[in-house]
């Protein structure tokens, strides 16, 4: 799974939680999208941890609930957005 796709969770020293994609990244800060699009800008120095959850931000199982045609469709759609080599 590439790394974009990655959920992480960030945890100030205030102890707030923050949880998303990894959206973007500076050297003063980084921005997690989180659901519905949510943005969260963290200064880096605020982060006590962050770390990736080594998991996918779609919901596990989903695909057991979807015919097979919808799956292949999805997966050909996934391929067909990805820069060609």
């Amino acid at each position: 799974m590439e790394a974009k796709f990655l959920n992480y969770t960030a945890i100030t020293k205030q102890g707030t939680q923050a949880n998303g994609l990894l959206f973007a990244e500076t050297g003063n800060s980084v921005t997690l999208r989180g659901p519905e699009a949510k943005e969260t800008v963290l200064l880096r120095t605020d982060i006590d941890e962050l770390v990736s959850t080594a998991k996918s931000t779609m919901p596990e199982g989903l695909e057991k609930d979807l015919p097979a045609q919808d799956v292949a469709d999805l997966l050909a759609f996934i391929r067909a957005q990805m820069p060609k080599k």
